[in-house]
């Protein structure tokens, strides 16, 4: 557990929340509070419903009971969409037209201003510092498709700096990355965490992200069956282990680790929820 200050308002809320898909709820009565510069794990076992919680908080899947709150500001009535990135479960942002990787980050600027007004030279240097922040100054003219699939997800990090987010969500930021590039990205989220970005990762494996982690939250069964500093989640005292390393329950959003393609994949999702689209339409991935 690290030793900032965490002392911060609310930056992201769910009061007796339940969010679900047609006539059926994934998770229900959910209450989580976020505040700003902390480092939350949600874990939990395939199908636990830990990737439709932060989908209801996304706007990206509907929020049936309750309440989701950001910034204090209900989540419907949410307009300032740059205030919050996201970084998707995906391994990679290969598509059909090839991309370099200043291209893809600049994407990520959408968000602050009218899509018809062109780059100002603002954008240009935010876009140029995203790229820098993840350790990829080197490659910025490089086409994504020549990357290492821990460089693309270091890709997709810069393109949601590049907004200048508050908070960032990230789905499974580590998953099928090698040990190498995943002590990168974690030491590229220390430096943010530093800097006052808030994180919301959700996470089959809390080891990697250990050396910045404050508290961790279990889900299983579609509701939160436990909430922990993460000195204590990480230790014998913790009694989230039996949520963390359960059976899979009913989640049909949520695709195993690593997987491609599955329902909660921003890219075949048709609504852009509350925070935008994510930029990833008409891309494909590939494992």
């Amino acid at each position: 557990m690290t030793g900032r200050d965490l002392a911060g308002g609310p930056v992201v809320e769910l009061r007796h929340a339940s969010v679900g898909y047609g006539d059926r709820p994934v998770v229900q009565d959910v209450s989580l509070l976020v505040r700003r510069g902390e480092v939350v794990a949600i874990v939990g076992p395939n199908g636990s419903g830990k990737t439709t919680v932060v989908r209801g908080v996304l706007g990206l899947a509907p929020v049936t009971a309750g309440e989701v709150l950001l910034f204090d500001v209900p989540a419907a009535r949410f307009k300032e969409r740059w205030r919050i990135g996201y970084v998707p479960q995906r391994h990679t942002v290969v598509g059909a037209v090839p991309s370099t990787v200043e291209e893809v980050v600049a994407s990520g600027r959408l968000a602050r201003r009218h899509w018809w007004a062109p780059a100002g030279e603002e954008d240009r240097r935010v876009v140029a510092q995203a790229i820098d922040v993840v350790g990829l100054a080197d490659r910025h003219r490089a086409p994504v498709s020549t990357l290492s699939g821990g460089q693309q997800r270091r890709v997709l990090i810069a393109r949601a700096l590049a907004s200048e987010p508050e908070v960032l969500v990230m789905d499974e930021p580590t998953a099928g990355v090698d040990a190498q590039n995943s002590e990168a990205l974690t030491r590229t989220l220390a430096r943010l965490v530093d800097d006052g970005l808030t994180l919301v990762v959700v996470t089959h494996d809390v080891a990697p992200l250990a050396p910045i982690l404050t508290r961790v939250v279990a889900v299983a069964d579609g509701r939160v069956v436990g909430d922990e500093p993460a000195d204590v989640a990480m230790s014998a005292r913790s009694a989230l282990g039996v949520h963390v390393y359960g059976h899979p329950g009913h989640d049909p959003h949520h695709s195993a680790a690593g997987q491609d393609g599955g329902p909660d994949d921003p890219v075949r999702s048709p609504g852009s929820g509350w925070l935008g689209d994510p930029g990833l339409r008409g891309s494909r991935s590939t494992t």
